[in-house]
């Protein structure tokens, strides 16, 4: 598989103060040690703040540090310690330096930042199993540390994962839609890293993967398997379906879906994962899902000895979920007989929608309990008047019926029926019914029982009016405790084609797990009934016949409470024949780079982009598919070089011919031969008893600063260094002699240096260099009136704007997308 990468070029400087101390919490045991180490690595440019502080994230970046305070809280309460560590490492970020194709991993730097983080975290697994032998780790790494993690995992031996309790991912650049044991969140099950999958965890590592990733998240979504046409299956990079999840979010930029873990409370979450993996006490539910609750009250003259009771509780409980939480609403609904009982109305809404509970208690209040000249009453009415409410998008739906009598099927003068009602629960997306009988008389009891078993809720009887309360408050609960189900899968299809959906987004409460899934894909099944069952939350299925489809899956709970969830998919036949070829195929030499330009073809869906000797470099499906001009870019080119290219257009049906080749020359000045390092001097080693020798492998410097001003100072430290040792401080990439320290009696090593100020702006290297060997660290020098804005994968990026300009001044897609040369997985 080759792996790709989109460039966008933007200009930034990330600073970060590092620090040699982990934030520690007191010892476990007199020997200091804990019972679990959480070593995190955190995102593309997020900050190295390594020391405690207020506003530091102790080098971990945010995202982390907020999973490590979660799961903190959860060990104490279980008796347990959790130190915490954050990988020194660079966390290169997208600069002037590198561009956004080393932002999306594949760039030297990147590679180099990725394996540092690896090295780093391997180095500490190894000192604190050296003193503290039954601590065990708990790893974690977000973007680019997702990335580290993953080599750190691919390089440890038997033994040293065995020290590994778990693993927890966000964004993940490798990450495979097909680890379904691993993946969580609203991740498309079609789309897979940017840097295409790696082997599924289970085949790497035993101890169990959290792995989050969104749809939309351009780091670990964007990859798709495509098509297979003759022999070559082609793995397409969907731009497109970016865009789609883009434009449903009202996202702002790109790279929205990739920072908002923290927004969308992923670490919580996952922090109760992990302390339910761990053997920690169980938690209660990580997050309360947004709510509308509508109460269907029947208000006949029967009611009238419990009317009182129920409109006293009904408030009391609408307060206590208020107080609970931060993002409700609730409506009432009450309902009666109808005409031909000499009733008013059969149903009505008393108070829509409202996050102000005085004015719902009012309303419930006003509620008089007369009328209703026979047993059975008009229910269907009242739940589809509360059905038909503006519910808001993404929100959890629950109807709550209040009732003493069962109600009419078909119902007179309205005909609905019991499908009739279930159909438009699931169409609200969906809404779950929750009932409660009154005096449990049986009849009623299995006419809302029917209702509440259909829509995915549950009955709770009161046999006496003093049971009511509880039956209500259980109600309640079970509606508010119930999992917030969520369904993932392409929004377009074809026929034939095989089609997967997710249910891996759905909430539980970690206590109370999911443990079987049923869907329907909407292809005739009843609403209310189902398909097939599955154990794991991914299903694959085909659809024969065009049209727009509702799938809906019901995830069951433990505890027998379930979520229900739908999503739309439209299914269209495939095209009739490939597309034709694309025209007007142009190729422009830039720096270091060549910028491809065709006009696109229609019925296409991706383009290959071939070399001169018909290899494919790119596959990739455009952003924006219905614009007539297609660009195309390669860089991290060699300059003065000449490149050739064709391009094919494709679809399900195969390949077009290829229009090509055209050629062009890059541009760009010759990268320098390096001069000759010198020898360092060597001091002779100090006499009495000398400290190891110091390797680059146990030997780590770290840089205070990694962006400097061209004729500024940076500061460093490191240790593992041999004690009394020379070391000499060289700046790359023309070698350049800075100045020489030593190294303490204790193996550390400290001191600031001057950045020469005629250095050229861009990517650098600081070496610390001794008889044993060298060490690096990266460094980003800048002009002097020169400054760039910030850009970070995970704190704010905005690159959208950028990228916008691009495709103005083009007229048409400027995608820009490089390739590098085959290398190794992770």
């Amino acid at each position: 598989m080759k792996r790709f990468v989109l460039k966008i070029t933007v200009a930034a400087v990330v600073a970060a103060t590092v620090s040699l101390t982990p934030l520690a919490l007191p010892p476990a045991s007199a020997a200091g040690c804990f019972n679990y180490e959480f070593i995190g690595a955190r995102g593309s440019g997020e900050p190295g703040d390594y020391a405690a502080g207020d506003g530091s994230s102790v080098g971990m970046g945010p995202m982390l540090y907020q999973t490590w305070i979660s799961l903190n809280k959860l060990a104490v309460t279980a008796g347990k310690t959790v130190r915490s560590y954050g990988v020194h490492y660079d966390a290169i970020a997208v600069d002037n330096g590198h561009g956004f194709a080393e932002a999306i991993h594949l760039g030297v730097a990147f590679d180099r930042s990725v394996q540092m983080g690896a090295d780093d975290a391997k180095l500490e697994m190894s000192r604190t199993h050296k003193v503290c032998s039954d601590t065990k780790f708990i790893l974690g790494g977000y973007s680019q540390g997702a990335q580290a993690m993953g080599k750190l995992i691919a390089s440890l031996s038997a033994d040293e994962k065995s020290r590994v309790a778990a693993t927890i991912l966000y964004g993940d650049p490798m990450f495979n839609d097909s680890d379904t044991l691993s993946n969580f969140s609203n991740y498309d099950p079609n789309h897979s890293g940017f840097n295409a999958p790696r082997t599924p965890w289970p085949a790497l590592i035993s101890t169990p993967v959290v792995s989050y990733c969104h749809d939309g998240d351009i780091f670990c979504g964007l990859t798709t398997p495509g098509f297979t046409i003759g022999s070559t299956q082609y793995f397409i990079r969907d731009f497109a379906h970016i865009k789609s999840v883009q434009d449903k979010n009202k996202n702002d930029t790109l790279f929205t879906e990739h920072e908002n873990y923290d927004n969308d409370g992923n670490p919580v979450e996952a922090a109760a994962k992990l302390a339910k993996i761990l053997g920690f006490a169980a938690p209660a539910s990580p997050k309360t899902a947004p709510s509308d609750t509508v109460f269907v009250i029947d208000s006949t003259g029967s009611m009238g000895d419990e009317i009182s009771a129920v409109e006293a509780n009904v408030v009391q409980l609408a307060k206590t979920i208020a107080s609970k939480s931060g993002n409700y609403r609730f409506a009432l609904v009450d309902y009666k007989d109808g005409a031909e009982q000499g009733d008013a109305y059969q149903a009505q809404v008393d108070v829509p929608f409202t996050d102000n509970t005085d004015v719902f208690a009012a309303g419930v209040n006003a509620i008089t309990a007369d009328g209703g000249g026979d047993w059975p009453e008009s229910m269907y009415s009242g739940i589809m008047a509360g059905l038909n409410l503006p519910w808001r998008d993404g929100v959890k739906k629950s109807v709550i019926v209040i009732a003493d009598a069962p109600g009419k099927n078909p119902e007179p003068g309205t005909g609905y029926t019991l499908q009739t009602l279930i159909d438009k629960a699931f169409a609200v997306d969906p809404a779950q019914i929750y009932s409660v009988p009154v005096r449990a008389d049986a009849e009623a009891v299995a006419f809302m029982q029917a209702v509440s078993d259909g829509s995915g809720g549950t009955v709770t009887s009161a046999a006496t009016s003093e049971e009511f309360i509880a039956s209500l408050e259980s109600a309640i609960i079970q509606a508010g405790s119930a999992p917030a189900a969520l369904v993932v899968g392409d929004d377009t299809v074809e026929t034939g084609a095989d089609t997967k959906f997710s249910a891996a987004g759905t909430i539980s409460d970690p206590a109370d797990p999911i443990v079987a899934y049923d869907w329907n894909f909407g292809t005739g099944t009843p609403a209310g009934k189902y398909d097939v069952s599955s154990v794991e939350p991914v299903v694959s299925t085909k659809f024969v016949t065009p049209g727009t489809y509702t799938v809906a899956v019901r995830a069951h709970a433990q505890s027998g409470l379930v979520g229900l969830a739908t999503a739309a998919v439209v299914v269209a036949d495939p095209p009739s024949d490939k597309p034709g070829a694309p025209t007007s195929l142009t190729a422009t030499g830039g720096d270091g780079s060549v910028s491809l330009q065709w006009k696109a073809s229609a019925e296409a869906d991706f383009y290959v982009v071939e070399d001169g000797d018909g290899k494919v470099i790119d596959t990739f499906a455009p952003q924006f598919p219905d614009l007539a001009t297609v660009a195309w870019s390669d860089a991290l080119l060699d300059p003065g070089v000449t490149k050739t290219y064709s391009v094919r257009a494709g679809n399900s049906k195969g390949l077009s011919a290829a229009v090509g080749p055209v050629k062009a020359v890059t541009t760009g000045a010759s990268t320098p031969t390096p001069t000759a390092m010198p020898t360092p001097v060597v001091t002779p080693e100090p006499t009495g008893t000398a400290a190891p020798a110091a390797t680059p492998e146990t030997s780590r410097l770290k840089l205070a600063a990694f962006t400097v001003q061209a004729g500024g100072t940076v500061s460093f430290t490191g240790d593992g260094f041999t004690a009394g040792q020379n070391a000499a401080v060289w700046l790359h990439s023309t070698p350049t002699k800075l100045q020489a320290f030593t190294a303490q009696s204790d193996g550390s090593l400290a001191g600031t240096v001057t950045i020469p100020a005629l250095t050229e702006p861009g990517a650098h290297q600081i070496e610390v260099r001794t008889s044993d060997g060298s060490v690096f660290a990266d460094l980003t020098v800048t002009a002097k009136s020169g400054t760039t804005a910030l850009a970070s994968a995970g704190v704010s990026l905005d690159l959208w704007w950028p990228y916008t300009a691009l495709l103005l001044g083009a007229g048409g897609i400027l995608i820009t997308v490089s390739r590098r040369r085959h290398r190794t997985a992770d």
